[in-house]
């Protein structure tokens, strides 16, 4: 599968290129919004997070609502978590005409990795990236500070893989 990130720095062009479906490429624009709306030059896993479930209609949100949380208020506690300014070396590049070069996370191609391998695992002929398997990347990585937002509320990935397998089998 061809990666959405050859160089780290967040592309449209390799966006459609991916193997991401329309509502994947939906949520990782919002991520780069909430990101750039924070004053961040680099999209993390949190603003993934906040794009996957923003979306009403995206796969990840019915399955979080599903499972009895509230996609909403989700994103409104990812929201509240203290956001850190990456030290200046980090920063990415000054801008290049209008558009700000806005970078990935290391995490967030780990992220990738770990929804493309659910998508391979899957009995389905489906082999897009759409936004329940980036839900899956996001709770596989385990990232710390969304542990107890997420698990606490029974989004697990046990059950999202349940309950997608469900979805799936549905005709």
């Amino acid at each position: 599968m061809a990666t959405f990130a050859d160089n780290n720095t967040y592309d449209e062009v390799n966006l459609q290129a991916s193997s991401f479906d329309d509502g994947a490429i939906v949520a990782a624009r919002g991520a780069r919004d909430e990101a750039l709306h924070e004053g961040q030059r680099e999209i993390g896993v949190r603003h993934l997070l906040i794009g996957l479930l923003s979306d009403h209609q995206s796969v990840a949100s019915q399955i979080v609502a599903a499972l009895g949380a509230a996609p909403e208020q989700l994103v409104q506690a990812a929201r509240a978590i203290a956001v850190v300014t990456p030290a200046p070396s980090t920063i990415s590049p000054a801008p290049v005409g209008n558009a700000p070069v806005v970078t990935w996370a290391p995490e967030i191609l780990k992220v990738y990795e770990l929804a493309v391998d659910e998508v391979l695992r899957a009995p389905s002929v489906e082999r897009s990236v759409d936004t329940a398997y980036l839900l899956l990347g996001v709770l596989r990585l385990d990232p710390q500070e969304l542990e107890l937002l997420l698990k606490q509320r029974g989004v697990t990935v046990e059950n999202v893989r349940r309950l997608l397998r469900s979805r799936r089998s549905q005709p």
